[in-house]
């Protein structure tokens, strides 16, 4: 039996977009043609609070402090659209931004800012693709919903 599309289909139905928001007033862009997707994985590094009195002379830890996370976003590239201008724009003003994750119903936010953009392949007969690297700070609690 030969598969139809909308069988097929079935497993792809994650809604999967990246937004940017900067500026005030707030302007908000999305980042189009995004493969490759690794979350942004923010867990600190666990420093050692061991000593003489731990209970049960068991090691003790806690939360140090994080660099902020190098995010890269593999994408699609298309020479000359617009969201390779803003992404220019905001590498250059060093601006911090939020960027905005939307999985499905999941929605989140972090503070970051753009450190990167430049095409990483063109082949002949496929696509072209690009690279964007964020510097992410941390995560916005309660991001603002998209307009």
């Amino acid at each position: 039996m030969t598969r139809q599309y909308s069988e097929a289909k079935v497993g792809l139905n994650l809604d999967l977009q990246f937004h940017i928001r900067h500026g005030d007033p707030a302007a908000v862009f999305e980042i189009m043609g995004a493969e490759d997707v690794d979350f942004p994985d923010l867990t600190p590094p666990q420093i050692d609070v061991t000593h003489q009195r731990s209970p049960g002379r068991v090691g003790e830890t806690k939360n140090g402090p994080r660099d902020p996370l190098i995010y890269e976003l593999p994408l699609q590239y298309w020479d000359g659209h617009a969201t390779e201008a803003t992404l220019r724009s905001l590498i250059a003003s060093e601006e911090v931004v939020e960027l905005l994750i939307t999985l499905g119903t999941s929605f989140r936010g972090f503070a970051a800012r753009i450190l990167h953009f430049d095409p990483t392949s063109i082949p002949m007969k496929d696509k072209a693709m690009a690279v964007v690297k964020i510097a992410i700070m941390g995560e916005i609690a309660n991001p603002a919903a998209l307009p």
